[in-house]
């Protein structure tokens, strides 16, 4: 597409929530998210994920059939869950995951995330719950007010490029070939917001035996840069 032809703007925009989505789900935000591979570190240790195009394929699983979608599925139901059902949402989002690192993962990046919406933002989120990722940030993004579909992409779109950057230092890639990988599964990020609409917890699973094990198998290694 040209430069100069002229592309009709959405003026149906709101700066404000897309102020606090930008910050919250930036990798800038400070929850800690840099710290952490998914697995990725030790599939890339075991040789599974070693060139540009596996990588593209192992971001994709994860996204659609992993993670990604879970957490789709978690974040919607928490943002349309009433303030007594959270607790158990969050239960069933830690009990799903499939082992220590991934529990880490997502509690700690939870913790951080909560600490930051009561000291910098005031929200009013319970301290004392050793709280999920997606469902404290359905939980925040709800309070603020702010469109859940909007919410939901800039979430996945983050968990997203956190891991292109991890595999940006774990494969090599280099800064372009990441940023090309990132913009393909854009789309990826668009199909699992548009399948999750009308899913329950009845839904949430993974059958990524190979995701799940190059997690479990972090846990052990001796020498790693990630924590999970």
């Amino acid at each position: 597409m040209a430069l100069d032809e002229h592309i009709p703007m959405n003026t149906e925009f709101n700066f404000e929530q897309q102020q606090v989505l930008q910050t919250w789900f930036s990798g800038q935000f400070p929850t800690g998210a840099f710290a952490f591979s998914h697995g990725l570190e030790a599939l890339v240790a075991s040789g599974q994920v070693n060139t540009g195009k596996n990588f593209q394929e192992w971001l994709g699983e994860v996204l659609y059939f992993g993670t990604g979608r879970n957490d789709a599925i978690l974040f919607r139901l928490a943002s349309a869950a009433y303030a007594s059902e959270l607790a158990i949402l969050n239960d069933y989002a830690l009990a799903t995951c499939t082992n220590a690192t991934r529990l880490l993962e997502t509690q700690a990046q939870a913790q951080a995330f909560t600490r930051l919406m009561l000291d910098v933002y005031g929200l009013d989120l319970p301290g004392e719950i050793e709280w999920a990722m997606p469902v404290v940030a359905a939980a925040a993004c709800r309070s603020q007010g702010l469109d859940l579909e909007a919410s939901l992409s800039a979430y996945l779109t983050a968990f997203a490029s956190n891991l292109v950057f991890a595999g940006v230092r774990l494969v090599p890639l280099g800064q372009s070939d990441g940023q090309r990988i990132l913009s393909y599964h854009f789309r990826t990020v668009r199909t699992v917001i548009d399948c999750t609409r009308d899913l329950s917890l009845d839904d949430v699973g993974s059958d990524l035996w190979a995701a799940d094990c190059g997690a479990m198998a972090q846990e052990t290694m001796v020498t790693r840069m990630f924590r999970s």
